[in-house]
């Protein structure tokens, strides 16, 4: 009897692009285009099933289809700015007063936008001995992104959902015969959930008065989700619900705020 280890490949390659100047501005960022392929989603668990696989049979095909956790491209890094006021910058600098209020901010950014994984989709048929269960899969149909915010409206129960919520055409998969194996893949590369992008930023502004700077003070604003961003959640990937292939809701979290100060002597 042969053994057969599973592998996973990833493959990526990686620019970064970092620069800092006289003018009290530095950033670094970075991009990377990657690509995850693998037979080894059930991560070697501990199962009394097949794992995440339909056919064992068939381990070199799997080894060619991406993960679920894909995701090709990554932009991702970080922004800073000394703002030009107070002591030691360009203006008010022996401006004491001033400088206790306006000098010494420093601002900064933190950025990442990247592409939708993967979205598996399963057959609700249950055998012993399989965990899933590919659908038959239209391999030549249109996989493309259907859905645009604009049209979006949250559907009602467990009804269908209205026309404009949909993600991608349903009638790419359709369940097997129950006692058959769907001809599958698990997953469609080109079946891809959202992207995400997010965009944090933070004020801070360090100070010392006193004899000598003897007491300092540091105060620090900071905002997540500084551009107030909505993230719709995955298109359902259930085939045996009526809302399959659409958008159910909205998710994540409105942008909000805090503030810090820090005293010592």
């Amino acid at each position: 009897m042969g053994t057969h280890l599973g592998q996973t490949n990833y493959d990526a390659m990686q620019v970064e692009a970092m620069r800092r100047t006289g003018q009290g501005f530095t950033f670094d960022m970075s991009y990377t285009l990657g690509r995850a392929i693998g037979d080894t989603g059930d991560n070697f668990a501990e199962e009394w099933t097949t794992g995440a696989f339909q056919d064992f049979s068939k381990l070199n095909q799997e080894a060619t289809l991406p993960q679920t956790g894909d995701m090709r491209n990554v932009l991702k890094g970080y922004v800073t700015y000394s703002l030009p006021f107070g002591h030691g910058r360009k203006y008010l600098a022996s401006n004491n007063l001033a400088d206790k209020f306006v000098g010494g901010w420093d601002a900064s950014a933190l950025l990442r936008y990247d592409s939708g994984v993967p979205l598996p989709v399963f057959a609700t048929n249950d055998y012993y001995g399989w965990a899933a269960v590919y659908p038959n899969v239209n391999l030549k149909g249109d996989f493309s992104k259907k859905f645009s915010s604009g049209k979006f409206v949250p559907p009602s129960g467990s009804s269908a959902a209205p026309a404009g919520d949909q993600y991608f055409l349903a009638s790419n998969f359709t369940q097997p015969a129950y006692g058959t194996l769907g001809t599958g893949p698990e997953i469609v590369s080109a079946l891809r959930g959202f992207g995400d992008a997010e965009e944090d930023a933070a004020f801070l502004k360090y100070t010392s008065f006193g004899s000598e700077g003897k007491y300092k003070l540091s105060i620090r604003v900071e905002f997540y989700n500084l551009l107030n961003r909505h993230y719709f959640d995955p298109p359902n990937t259930n085939i045996a619900s009526p809302q399959f292939g659409y958008v159910t809701g909205i998710g994540g979290s409105p942008r909000n705020g805090q503030f810090g100060a820090r005293f010592t002597w």
